[in-house]
């Protein structure tokens, strides 16, 4: 099961109590002890985690939940992971250990910070796991730490140049602008934000010793890596799913394997490689499908689709109706009938 530190839920209780709910009575239900939560120490299976916080803010009707929640967390959420980016040398620096290390934090997540050009750096954020379909408050949640990471780093003068969310605008614009500074752009195919590279090059108080010892204790800290296969195939297809470079040669060529080894390692935990591209295939459908407006035929294209009847007979496999109904059947369904957080 992927874990994630209970540090993700700080300020979760505070939250929810000072919008109506009972905290403590939703966490248990969802099997979360209300006593962990905000332990930067511990552990809670990463899917509750993401289930609480969609759920809350559905049930509270506040669709700004996940960005409220964030200003109630900071850098020291990470735990180990966080004297990383409090003691390097420059910004830059300090993101790549955050990138490095993250599985350390939980190996459920994936950070990159790729240049567009020689003026502009753009931040992704993945969800490697399987999780539950609707995420938007958990992005947006992440996109808010993030931010204010940068302005612990750079000052509380940052903003970024853009800000692209996986979904529909889930709060008014006017909202956004307020927190990002921007208005951010919707339906996009990642989760992340577009700041200038020059900010990668600003220097921070420099305490290089602690910084290599803190470097020792992450590395001899147990990621588990090799068990870590069936997380790296599936981000890997999941960002090669639009260009359609989703085949076991150039998957296993990024991995530094070859396509047999590939295929009999992903066998040991009962997957075969093309089941695994059509579940990825089937939750990023049901994703776009549920949590955004894009055009049936975008979707077929951001699944690595030539046409859109390829999608059209792949729902009725997977959900035993069309993409269309999909859609129209998620927008009136509840997101849970057994987590309450409202009396």
């Amino acid at each position: 099961m992927d874990l994630i530190r209970a540090g993700a839920l700080q300020g979760f209780p505070e939250l929810v109590d000072e919008l109506g709910g009972d905290s403590s009575a939703a966490l248990r239900r969802l099997r979360l002890d209300p006593a962990l939560i905000g332990d930067s120490e511990a552990f809670l299976p990463f899917p509750s985690v993401v289930r609480a916080i969609e759920t809350a803010a559905a049930e509270l009707a506040c669709p700004d939940f996940g960005l409220r929640l964030s200003e109630r967390q900071g850098v020291e959420i990470l735990g180990p992971v966080a004297l990383i980016a409090r003691h390097a040398a420059t910004v830059g620096e300090a993101l790549r250990g955050f990138a490095r290390y993250l599985a350390v934090y939980s190996p459920a997540l994936r950070i990159d910070f790729d240049e567009l050009d020689a003026r502009t750096v753009r931040f992704r954020f993945t969800i490697l796991a399987s999780s539950p379909v609707r995420r938007a408050q958990t992005n947006e949640l992440a996109l808010g730490v993030t931010l204010r990471v940068l302005r612990m780093l750079i000052g509380d003068q940052f903003r970024p140049v853009a800000v692209s969310l996986p979904h529909t605008a889930i709060s008014p614009a006017r909202r956004y602008i307020e927190f990002f500074g921007c208005r951010p752009k919707a339906n996009q195919d990642f989760c992340g934000f577009d700041f200038h590279a020059s900010e990668l090059a600003r220097r921070l108080a420099d305490d290089a010793q602690l910084a290599v010892l803190v470097q020792h204790y992450l590395d001899a800290a147990p990621t588990d890596r090799a068990g870590r296969l069936l997380t790296q195939v599936r981000h890997l297809v999941s960002r090669s799913l639009p260009t359609g470079g989703t085949g076991i040669e150039t998957i296993a060529a990024h991995l530094g394997l070859h396509p047999r080894t590939l295929q009999r390692r992903l066998g040991d935990h009962r997957m075969t490689f093309e089941q695994l591209v059509d579940e990825v295939r089937r939750e990023r459908a049901e994703r776009y499908l549920l949590e955004s407006d894009l055009p049936l035929g975008h979707i077929a294209a951001l699944l690595g689709y030539s046409e859109q009847s390829c999608l059209s007979r792949s729902c009725r496999r997977w959900f035993g109706e069309s993409a269309r109904a999909v859609r129209t059947r998620g927008q009136d369904r509840p997101l849970s009938s057994e987590v309450k957080f409202l009396s």
